[in-house]
């Protein structure tokens, strides 16, 4: 794709016009008698402010851009498109890590680091899975599609237990576990991110 080319080449064609860029400016400032070396100081420094940020842009280069993506340790069950984009979107709050996001039928359960996720971001996961998963449809048929079928709860959870236990439901269902011998596990994992007593 021509596209993606452009991209991956767009911090070395970055790091050629900045040295390009270097040269003229020192060419410049060489020819001129009586130069100040506050302005040559000052163009040298944004030259070089701009070469160190193309390096960083290279180094770090996909993470930085596709800032938001979930990490690939992201555990998802199943891998449908809503529990994809449930990752994606838990992932873009800000301060939240998700470590597990398990869709079951109309809900989407995700488990959140209770080491690095404050508790105070719960309220902002479930509101940003809600926004990228849209409004909930009123057509029965979008409702129960069983390949996709739309997201009628979000529940996240930073409480260790509930995160181990989705964790491990998760591992089940990939493994080709049906969520039928599930079901006496997840029923108290629901209650506890739903905030049930």
């Amino acid at each position: 794709m021509p596209g993606a080319d452009n991209r991956k080449n767009a911090p070395d064609k970055g790091l050629t016009w900045t040295i390009n860029a270097a040269r003229r400016l020192w060419r410049q400032f060489a020819r001129r008698r009586g130069h100040r070396p506050a302005a040559l100081t000052a163009g040298v420094a944004l030259v070089a402010a701009v070469g160190l940020l193309t390096v960083a842009v290279r180094l770090v280069g996909p993470p930085l851009l596709k800032r938001g993506l979930p990490a690939g340790n992201v555990l998802i069950a199943p891998t449908t498109p809503n529990a994809q984009k449930a990752a994606q979107a838990a992932a873009r709050v800000r301060g939240a890590r998700p470590v597990v996001v398990v869709s079951i039928g109309n809900t989407i359960v995700v488990g959140l680091d209770p080491k690095a996720t404050p508790a105070a971001s719960i309220p902002r996961v479930v509101e940003g899975v809600r926004r990228a998963l849209g409004p909930f449809p009123r057509d029965e048929g979008a409702i129960n599609d069983p390949a996709n079928p739309s997201i009628a709860q979000v529940y996240a959870t930073t409480d260790a237990a509930a995160v181990q236990g989705l964790t491990s439901l998760a591992q089940h269902l990939n493994g080709g576990a049906p969520l039928a011998s599930l079901i006496g596990d997840l029923i108290p994992l629901l209650r506890t991110a739903a905030g049930a007593p």
